[in-house]
């Protein structure tokens, strides 16, 4: 608790410090959550109405309420899915309930809002009043949705499978015939051909988010990857780069080469139906990565920095890290990471202030992945002696602590090969 104390007070200094205007962007949330409270007040003789409603209704309907995450693509996908397939999987019982959910002021998708909301019943944000005026009552917990909030330190988020229910059901988010006919014929105009199997690349840059002084050291050039779309061509595959206002365009041309954020036709639609089509995503950990949830792909993960955040990440990825190494040139264990809470760095300050230094991933480390990927799906993967072992080595070192949950994806295979020193005790 101390720890997490001093960590944000050292978090909001250097954001202050390094990039005031986002500073100011985080200080205007805050003051619109304290903004919130006051409409709630003077909102109430009218929303009491409902409360009062609410309450008389218990004995014979509960109506619950619950807060979508839309401001963020990640956080309006994965989470949003995991709720309905837990549902369906019989862990939230829905029995003489009705469940009523709000948005953010910004949505970042409307066609995803569109989808939801015929699985939701999504109302008016005012709703959010009626919500926060209820919990100021004793017995409100009846009436909260069980969707699980970052905020919340003692169950996992959301976004985390906890109850691994992803690979029992099936997407929630489906196409028609009109939706599927009208993107492939914009994507057939635009010269790419839909007949032929692809890969999706995203590389998280400081464009979108504008973010490079906070979060630099999450970021990195699409054109990194250039050898890794070629080798990804070798393997048959066309490769579509996706992400919203990226900084800088691919360097790198051809035939099996699409790069779909500068061609003039992204679309909030088009994002989510490429993504529905593709062979599996190649990522370095953004928000549209894990919109493969939706449609159960698979997952590329490279280049991963912030090891506590690996239950995220679904049971159908492969994971490859960035490594830990210090001044004197120690690559440091998963072991020592976790005991000196290293994995609980966000920010670029934490790792300098630490003396850490964080190495990219090979050429040969990222095509070792993209290559077991490319075999698993294609059921030609061979596991070798001791894989296994590998795997597990890398859970047993994972914090037992209650809202981190467990890992279910995989860390790629030749990755632990090569780098023993990562699973050494410290």
């Amino acid at each position: 608790m101390v720890f997490n104390i001093h960590n944000k007070i050292k978090c909001y200094t250097s954001i202050f410090k390094n990039n005031p205007t986002y500073f100011k962007s985080l200080l205007n949330k805050k003051l619109l959550s304290i903004g919130s409270m006051f409409f709630v007040v003077i909102l109430s003789p009218f929303t009491i109405h409902f409360v009062v409603l609410i309450r008389l209704l218990k004995p014979f309907y509960i109506i619950r309420f619950g807060h979508l995450e839309s401001e963020g693509i990640g956080h309006f996908s994965q989470s949003v899915e995991i709720y309905l397939a837990e549902v369906e999987c019989g862990i939230h019982s829905t029995h003489r309930v009705l469940d009523m959910w709000y948005l953010n002021k910004i949505v970042c998708n409307k066609v995803l809002e569109k989808k939801w909301s015929e699985k939701l019943i999504i109302v008016p944000r005012m709703f959010k009043f009626v919500h926060m005026l209820n919990k100021i009552f004793p017995g409100s917990h009846v009436h909260e949705i069980p969707y699980r909030y970052i905020s919340d330190q003692n169950t996992p988020w959301q976004v985390i499978d906890v109850n691994e229910v992803l690979h029992k059901t099936k997407p929630n988010i489906i196409f028609n015939d009109e939706e599927k006919n009208q993107c492939v014929k914009i994507l057939i105009d635009a010269g790419f051909d839909v007949k032929r199997k692809f890969v999706c690349l995203s590389a998280r840059d400081g464009g979108f988010h504008n973010d490079a002084i906070i979060s630099g050291h999450r970021n990195s050039s699409v054109n990194d990857y250039v050898d890794s779309i070629q080798y990804l061509n070798q393997l048959g595959y066309q490769v579509v780069r996706i992400g919203a206002e990226p900084s800088e365009k691919l360097t790198i041309h051809g035939p099996l080469i699409f790069d779909y954020s500068f061609s003039g036709i992204r679309s909030e639609i088009l994002d989510l139906f490429l993504i529905s089509e593709c062979q599996f995503l190649v990522g370095t950990g953004s928000g549209i990565d894990v919109v493969t949830t939706l449609f159960r792909k698979p997952q590329v993960y490279l280049n991963i920095i912030e090891i506590s955040f690996l239950s995220w990440y679904s049971y159908n990825s492969i994971i490859i890290l960035k490594k830990y190494q210090m001044i004197n040139g120690e690559i440091l264990s998963l072991s020592n990471i976790y005991k000196n809470h290293y994995d609980k760095f966000t920010l670029a300050y934490e790792f300098d202030e630490s003396g850490i230094t964080l190495i990219k991933n090979t050429n040969e480390e990222i095509e070792a992945a993209l290559f077991e990927m490319h075999s698993r799906i294609n059921d030609t993967w061979e596991v070798k002696p001791h894989d296994d072992e590998l795997q597990e080595l890398v859970k047993s070192y994972w914090p037992n602590e209650p809202q981190r949950g467990n890992i279910t994806a995989k860390i790629g295979a030749d990755f632990l090969r090569s780098n023993p020193q990562l699973l050494k005790v410290a």
